[in-house]
This record gives structure tokens, sequence and C-alpha cells, in this order.
């Protein structure tokens, strides 16, 4: 998907991989731009080569545990590590932060592989990327489990969701409607964990990972080319899934009815899971169809800034929102039988590379 970096060094650039790890770490601990600590990486892998962009993720993975154990030990500070006051507490600490390590470890190793996949000259095939991003987003749902059982017992956590629950209630206590009467009666801490959970479990949390490769990933190509001055290729106009994922979003869905009905909760909540990456999948399938399909009309730049615009904003409508990518997932299943695009000249479909 990305065109050859010709020119570029073919081994691992230290100064860079140390700056992108120190980036990383910098937006780690931001806090509000914490969504994009992943961008450094995607940046070194399009950039330079994939070796720095491992090489970095190792001194990101090296310096999180540096900076936390130390602010532990030494500072004491609101780190994510237990103060300790002697060394026979160490074991303890560590567990109680081993959620939080383990989370960022995934992520950092599967971004890593999605956007600089490792392969042998010569030997083996490369796994599409859709196929990498789909992987690393279920491994990364599966390291948000431990993180979501840790804030149950996080205190600070608990207070926070009270006083939200509180100032709920207070809010619409005066409503007449029964249905957000009988809401409240239900909203607190417990619930509000228990819903967040139920949600994340079944296909949430694998969502949210997905979304949050692919948005680092757009954003490393974006920078990559102001650096590189170099443009992407490929895109989601030319994205196709293989026609078997067609049965296993079908299956998926039998598993989701049968696990409910026969009340199988492993059976309910592994289909949820693939049932929503499906989705995911193709509707980036029905996207590239609108896309394709706008790219071929004649429109002025102005009436072409419009169309998007009003597609953007259908899209962050409430409730009409619901609609249009139900009808843009719609899309994308039916060109398994439907061409709507042209095939290359080979006769095949395009997939994005790497």
């Amino acid at each position: 998907m990305f065109p050859r970096r010709e020119g570029l060094p073919q081994r691992p650039a230290p100064l860079p991989a140390l700056a992108g790890a120190l980036i990383c770490l910098v937006l780690v601990k931001s806090g509000f731009l914490a969504p994009l600590f992943l961008v450094p990486l995607g940046v070194l892998a399009y950039s330079w080569n994939s070796g720095t962009a491992w090489v970095s993720a190792a001194f990101v993975l090296l310096g999180n545990g540096i900076y936390t154990l130390g602010t532990g030990l030494f500072w004491r500070r609101d780190s994510g590590f237990p103060a300790v006051s002697s060394p026979g507490e160490l074991p303890a600490a560590f567990l109680q932060t081993l959620p939080e390590w383990l989370y960022l470890t995934v992520m950092v190793l599967g971004f890593t592989w999605l956007t600089a996949p490792l392969l042998r000259k010569g030997r083996g095939r490369r796994i599409p990327a859709v196929y990498r991003l789909t992987a690393a987003s279920v491994a990364g749902a599966l390291a948000v489990v431990p993180v979501l059982r840790a804030l149950k017992n996080d205190n600070g956590i608990y207070q926070l969701l009270r006083s939200q629950a509180e100032a709920a209630v207070s809010l619409y206590a005066s409503s007449p409607d029964a249905a957000v009467q009988s809401l409240l009666e239900r909203i607190s801490p417990e619930w509000i964990l228990e819903t967040l959970g139920s949600i994340a479990l079944r296909g949430g949390a694998a969502a949210s990972c997905m979304a949050l490769f692919y948005f680092n990933r757009q954003a490393a190509l974006i920078l990559t080319w102001f650096i590189r001055k170099t443009r992407p290729g490929g895109g989601i106009v030319r994205f196709h899934t293989d026609f078997w994922l067609i049965w296993v979003f079908s299956f998926a869905f039998l598993g989701v009815l049968g696990g409910t009905v026969w009340r199988i909760p492993p059976l309910e909540i592994g289909a949820w899971n693939i049932l929503v990456l499906c989705a995911i999948l193709y509707l980036a399938q029905g996207a590239g169809i609108l896309l394709y399909f706008l790219s071929r009309l004649a429109m002025p730049p102005f009436l072409r800034f419009l169309v998007h615009f009003l597609i953007i904003l259908v899209l962050f409508s409430p409730k009409v929102n619901v609609f249009a990518l139900g009808a843009l997932a719609l899309l994308g299943v039916a060109e398994n039988w439907v061409p709507f695009r042209a095939l290359h000249p080979n006769g095949s479909s395009s997939t994005p590379g790497t």
C-alpha cells in the first residue's frame, strides 16, 4: 500500500528510533494527546525502515518501565506505580500495574507489526495489512480485559463514576418519561462498570483498538508525506475483502443468536467480537465503493468539497449515522456478488498490502 522507499537507509537508525520513542512516551503521559502515542512508530516505519520502528518500539517499552519504576520508587509521583517503602513491597506493586504494562506492550508491538511487518527476503508471504490490523485489534482487546478488571478495584475510578452517576440522576430526575426514570433507578458505579465491561467484551474493545490503530496509521502516513514528500499509494478506494469473509460473518451472526438463545456466554461473546470486526471491514469496503463513485463524477472543486462535507455531517448526526453506517456496511457485503468497482487487469481485486 505504501511505495518502496528507494534510497532510504536499510539498517536501523538509532537516533531517529530514540527520538521517536521519547515522543511516544511523552504522548502516553500527556493525557489529552495519548490516543496518538503510536504515530511516531508509524512515521519511523514509513519514513525510515522496519528495523528502526522495531528498535524504537523496544525503546518505548524499556523507557516506560524505567520511568514508571523510577517515579514509583524515588519520586513517588502519580506515575501509575504504587509508592513502596521497602524492596519487599515491589512484587505486589508490579502485579498492581501489570495490566497497564501488558496493554501498552500489546498495543506497541501490534502497531509496529502492522506498519513494519518483519519478513525475511524470499521467505514466506506477507500477511495483508487488513488482517494484521484485525489480529492486532484482537490482541489489544484481550489486553483490555485485565485493565477493566483492575478498574473495578480502583477507588479513584469508582468515586469518579459515582459522581457522574449522581450528576446524571440529578439532571434527569424531573423527567416525566417512564423509560428514563427506569434507567435512572439502575444507574450506579457498579452498573456503569458492568455495562462498559459487557460492551467491551462483545466487540467494543476490539472495535476501539482497530479504530485506534487505523487513525494512528493514517496520521503517520500524512506526516510521512510531509517528511519525505512521498504520497502513499492505494487507499480505501481500492479496498476489498476476500470472499470467504462473508462465511465468517454469517456464522458469527448465527453464533450470536445461538449463544443468546441457549445462554452460552463464551459462544455469544466470541461471536460478537468476530461479527463486529467483520462489520467494520465491510463498512470500510462500503466507504471505498462510495468514494470510488464520487471520484468518477465530474464535479467542480467546491461542489466536491460540499458533497464530502455533507457525507461527514450525516455520519456524525445522531440516529441518522446509524442507518448511514449500516447502509455502507450492507453495500460492502453486496460487493461480494455485484462488481461495483472495476477489477484490476489481472482479474483480481485489491487488498491493501503493506
